[in-house]
């Protein structure tokens, strides 16, 4: 799996030594729950679920360059939502470390895999969703040029039980050149 680098941060393959780092995030209560999951219970069921991100193609694990510590994760899946080819379109999944929420680190690792998914892996649209209340996420979204599509209602049941609006959110291949050039000055 390609490596990519940016000016703070390895996306790179997740490995077994990454146990640790995973766990520690993917048990917080405050982590998991944006994505619809609950916190892990223990080692156990991260290692699963670390195995599975090992076997996955485009799944990164986002790591501090100076210190090498896996803090999240950052993933090119197929869209079950759309009904397209995975070679033309993928969805955009994410997530981090609470110690390093808003210093701009997630928008660093996101862009460097949209650089990567429209110019390497030449895709024509990569989307991504969230639940409307993570504002967190939309200012990445928003950040980097997503298009907000709409807003499916009462889309999710989480696993507590409470039912959530998902926002749907999309680039385009045309839309992420003129991110790029709009921003590369």
């Amino acid at each position: 799996m390609e490596v990519l680098q940016t000016e703070r941060l390895c996306l790179r393959a997740f490995e077994e030594k990454d146990l640790e780092d995973y766990y520690a995030y993917c048990s917080d209560p405050e982590v998991g729950i944006h994505g619809g999951w609950p916190p892990h219970q223990s080692r156990e069921q991260s290692r699963e679920q670390l195995q599975q991100l090992m076997e996955q193609k485009n799944s990164w694990a986002i790591c501090q360059k100076d210190t090498g510590r896996n803090i999240g994760l950052v993933a090119l899946r197929e869209d079950i939502r759309r009904h397209r080819s995975p070679q033309n379109c993928r969805v955009l999944s994410y997530l981090l470390a609470r110690p390093y929420w808003g210093q701009g680190l997630m928008t660093e690792a996101v862009q460097e895999v949209l650089r990567y998914a429209f110019e390497e892996m030449g895709l024509q649209l990569v989307s991504t969703y969230r639940f409307s209340y993570n504002q967190r996420s939309g200012r990445v979204m928003e950040k980097l040029g997503f298009v907000h599509e709409g807003t499916l209602r009462q889309c999710t049941e989480r696993f507590d039980g409470q039912l959530l609006d998902v926002m749907c959110y999309s680039m385009n291949r045309e839309e992420y050149e003129q991110w790029k050039q709009k921003n590369s000055r």
